[in-house]
């Protein structure tokens, strides 16, 4: 099968892989040949999840572990050496959000979605370098958002956060290349979750999909087939871009994200 040689004999790691894009990451990227490091901090869901990867014919193990801790990144960066014997791939997918807007939110949740969003990759990155760097064609792959690129009504430190992180992906592409590291970014619009069907309406949702010139929101599936193709070799050339998985609701700002 040729699709599942795209990553044969690469090792990936993927944070938040207990569900949703996280989930379909890891679950492309074993189709395609890769063995994966599951990391999440719901043990359960993890272990879910590896246990599909191996399932699809390749080694994965679950890794339960909070990336906003330093000790738990070193950790997480020695399992993928010591089980799976290195690194290649790595995608920083976990992201958390909160409500409250620039008048009203609070310094906590500022502070653990910074934490998570911005902060994490940024650190568990610099953690891996000595092994993607080890590899010879190490990729990272951060997980952004269309919110890194335009705002929406009340979820300020997320916004803020992705436009970090996009911010971020350009940076540690042009310090990261000598390496022969290359570093890229997928940001999804609206893609069909179970945070997404839970958090809408039957007619909210319906309102949603026809914001999109495609007139549609994704699946995970369709984001996840862009990280596979950033981190093979397919995309050789390719470091510090920002792929949109959105449907093309970038191309026609001015679309209500948000309802008040």
């Amino acid at each position: 099968m040729a699709g599942a040689m795209l990553l044969h004999g690469k090792v990936a790691l993927v944070t938040g892989a207990s569900r949703g894009i996280g989930k379909a990451i890891c679950l492309d990227l074993a189709a395609h040949g890769a063995a994966v490091a599951c990391v999440s901090r719901d043990g359960d869901r993890a272990e879910e999840t590896a246990a599909a990867c191996r399932d699809a014919g390749t080694q994965a193990l679950a890794v339960v572990a909070d990336i906003r801790e330093a000790a738990a990144r070193r950790e997480t960066v020695a399992r993928c050496e010591a089980d799976l014997g290195g690194l290649d791939v790595l995608v920083n997918n976990a992201g958390i959000v909160a409500g409250g807007g620039a008048d009203a939110e609070s310094d906590e949740d500022w502070a653990d979605v910074i934490a998570t969003n911005l902060t994490a990759p940024f650190m568990l990155t610099r953690d891996a370098v000595p092994l993607l760097r080890r590899s010879g064609r190490g990729a990272v792959v951060h997980i952004g958002s269309i919110l890194g690129e335009v705002t929406a009504h009340g979820v300020t430190s997320y916004c803020a956060a992705k436009g970090g992180l996009h911010h971020l992906t350009k940076q540690q592409a042009n310090d990261l290349a000598r390496h022969g590291i290359r570093v890229n970014l997928v940001a999804p619009g609206y893609i069909r979750t179970d945070m997404f069907e839970g958090g809408h309406t039957e007619e909210r949702k319906a309102h949603i999909a026809k914001l999109h010139p495609l007139g549609r929101v994704g699946d995970a599936a369709e984001v996840a087939a862009c990280v596979t193709f950033l981190v093979s070799d397919r995309a050789s050339f390719v470091t510090g871009a920002c792929l949109a998985a959105d449907g093309g609701l970038l191309t026609q700002y001015g679309y209500e994200l948000h309802e008040d």
